[in-house]
């Protein structure tokens, strides 16, 4: 069957960013794991945002993260760059966390308190 990863995270982003995020995630296309994909937009009193869930095998997770190191690096507007968290639980190396600011994608382990998600 292979090694999976349950990935879950979101990237708050501005119009503009919904915009890039769209282009970049239609550019990756895939049949079954783009449908992980949410773009929550036009919710009034709420920050736009893009989500993603999915439990994808473990060779897939390079497409993913390759997605999402694209839609940090959107140009920043008025300062404001894609921030965002999300958690990749591999079911045998334990849990990542690719932390999203500053334009740029950080893979670290998770904060203390968190080791209930590799149960």
């Amino acid at each position: 069957m292979g090694v999976f990863v349950r990935v879950r995270g979101w990237l708050d982003c501005d119009e503009d960013h919904l915009a890039g995020a769209r282009a970049v995630i239609a550019a990756h296309a895939h049949e079954h794991y783009s449908r992980g994909w949410v773009i929550r937009d036009h919710i009034p009193g709420y920050t736009p945002c893009v989500l993603y869930t999915g439990d994808l095998r473990e060779h897939w997770l390079d497409w993913l993260l390759t997605q999402v190191r694209a839609i940090a690096a959107l140009p920043a507007r008025d300062d404001d760059h894609v921030r965002g968290l999300f958690f990749a639980m591999h079911e045998t190396r334990g849990t990542t966390t690719w932390r999203v600011h500053a334009g740029q994608v950080s893979p670290a382990s998770p904060p203390q308190g968190l080791a209930y998600l590799d149960e």
